[in-house]
């Protein structure tokens, strides 16, 4: 496959670098806006977006314009990617996007529906999520935690999402944390006077985003329509 990847910080060269394990071709890389009108439009399979939520739509959408399906890892910017899967679906193009794509973030995901799930019958636990990034992660909370707590308002009688830690019955509290390196480290406690449940996904690199990103890539190459990583994984 030949794939244009849209993005060249620290996760664009981690997909760079898995492209080349999977002995797939890197078509170009667009990593400011000048790129675009010296692009090579021709041949390319897949592009693989990790740009950053004040460009992704425009990347995405120039992608659409030329017909280049689209494996897109960028956050914080939910109201541009629900725009963008509906010219999705009205103009046929072909779009995923996942808010984490390491294979095992998601079976956390599917750990953490089921655990809601089975704790929607004992509302006296307090639920809240920690997730800690390395200093340079701009959305607060991520993209990954809104994610899980999405889930877990589903299957619970909490309101609304607080960005701190609450023990509110009505609220759901995710505590951020923004350290060192760390490439992402998420945490769900249910809690009462008795005891606690807590799972947890700590990622030791990008490496695992990048691999699942590629494979996402390979995918969904020749298909038409939306879809997130879910589409692939099937749990």
């Amino acid at each position: 496959m030949k794939i244009l990847i849209i993005g060249y910080g620290k996760m664009g060269k981690e997909v760079e670098q898995e492209l080349t394990n999977k002995h797939h071709q890197v078509h170009s890389i667009i990593n400011e806006e000048r790129d675009w009108e010296i692009l090579d439009k021709q041949g390319i399979d897949v592009a693989i977006e990790f740009s950053d939520r004040d460009n992704a739509y425009i990347n995405i959408s120039k992608c659409f314009d030329l017909n280049i399906p689209v494996v897109s890892g960028t956050t914080g910017c939910q109201e541009d990617i629900e725009k963008l899967i509906t010219i999705c679906r009205n103009e046929n193009k072909t779009f995923l996007h996942s808010n984490n794509f390491s294979i095992g973030m998601n079976v956390f995901f599917a750990i953490n529906k089921k655990l809601a799930e089975l704790m929607k019958s004992f509302p006296e636990y307090n639920v809240s999520i920690l997730e800690k990034h390395h200093l340079d992660k701009k959305d607060s909370p991520s993209g990954t935690a809104m994610s899980l707590a999405e889930t877990i308002m589903y299957n619970s009688n909490k309101k609304d999402i607080i960005n701190r830690y609450t023990e509110s019955k009505e609220s759901l509290g995710i505590t951020s944390i923004r350290e060192g390196k760390v490439s992402g480290y998420h945490q769900i406690t249910y809690k009462n006077e008795i005891d606690e449940i807590q799972i947890s996904h700590n990622a030791f690199s990008r490496k695992g985003f990048a691999k699942g990103a590629v494979m996402a890539a390979e995918w969904i190459e020749n298909k038409k329509g939306f879809y997130t990583i879910d589409s692939i994984f099937n749990f």
